[in-house]
């Protein structure tokens, strides 16, 4: 069914455009006043993602979003305004400040079907190849850099995400349930389960969190005590701390030594 809108002019000249009587409008300003003000509404806010939400007729600009208004830098940085040109071969090129840039897809575009993903003037794609020809060839690029597609892998995993018909989120990677950055399974209650190449596995914490509360730890698969898990792995917020930890503990292994080692290098000496 097609949304119904009321058009209204009143005696100044001024026009608005209503849908189930409040100002809104998709393909343009839903008030335009008779000296060239123009103000785009969407469901009764002064809302625009494509420009300024208030273009006065003497040149100034507001920019809004859902009825909140932004600064100007603070809308570009929300919504990236593009210069899109094609030429006369039908190549769609996406400028931003001068400089090849898209954030949502290819900056290039060719007629023959080739596309090449610009972030900054420099090849860059952190889901997939960032050029992709026509012919099926695809090659991997990240801040300018060339990658192989095992390297690209490694740096960033492309997940398969499955929602299934009772919200449960799986991530799956090469076929296996598998997730760095989270949770590889997301129940609807809450519980959550972090899995690395099909194994239970978190190192910075319970490898199952159950929404009542209960944590279950596991390294490579196998499920250790709160106790062991935190000799192996100490979850502390300074150098300090963890050291007081390991001597409480007795943690005396070469694991501890080594990681001792690295810890005091990353965090005390910068490297």
């Amino acid at each position: 069914m097609e949304k119904e809108i009321k058009i209204v002019t009143n005696e100044f000249g001024t026009v608005r455009y209503y849908l189930n009587g409040k100002k809104h409008r998709e393909d343009g300003p839903a008030m335009e006043s008779s000296d060239g003000t123009k103000r785009w509404f969407n469901n009764w806010r002064l809302h625009r993602e494509d420009g300024p939400a208030v273009e006065y007729a003497n040149g100034s600009k507001e920019w809004f979003i859902n009825g909140e208004e932004l600064s100007e830098e603070e809308f570009n940085n929300l919504y990236p305004q593009y210069e899109v040109v094609t030429n006369e071969y039908g190549t769609i090129r996406y400028y931003l400040n001068g400089e090849l840039h898209r954030e949502d897809g290819p900056a290039v575009e060719y007629a023959n079907g080739d596309k090449f993903w610009i972030i900054n003037g420099e090849l860059h794609r952190e889901d997939g190849p960032a050029i992709e020809y026509a012919s099926g060839s695809k090659e991997w690029f990240i801040n300018g850099n060339e990658l192989t597609e095992q390297e690209f892998n490694r740096l960033y995993p492309q997940y398969e995400i499955v929602t299934n018909e009772y919200g449960t989120i799986r991530y799956y990677l090469n076929g296996e349930l598998h997730r760095e950055d989270g949770p590889a399974v997301e129940y609807t209650n809450g519980d959550k389960f972090w899995i690395i190449n099909g194994k239970k596995h978190r190192e910075d914490g319970p490898a199952i969190e159950f929404a009542s509360g209960n944590k279950y730890w596991f390294i490579n698969g196998e499920e250790l005590t709160e106790q062991e898990f935190n000799k192996l792995y100490p979850q502390h917020n300074n150098l300090d701390d963890m050291k007081q930890q390991w001597f409480e503990n007795g943690v005396k292994s070469d694991l501890a030594k080594e990681y001792w080692f690295n810890e005091f290098k990353s965090k005390i000496m910068g490297l």
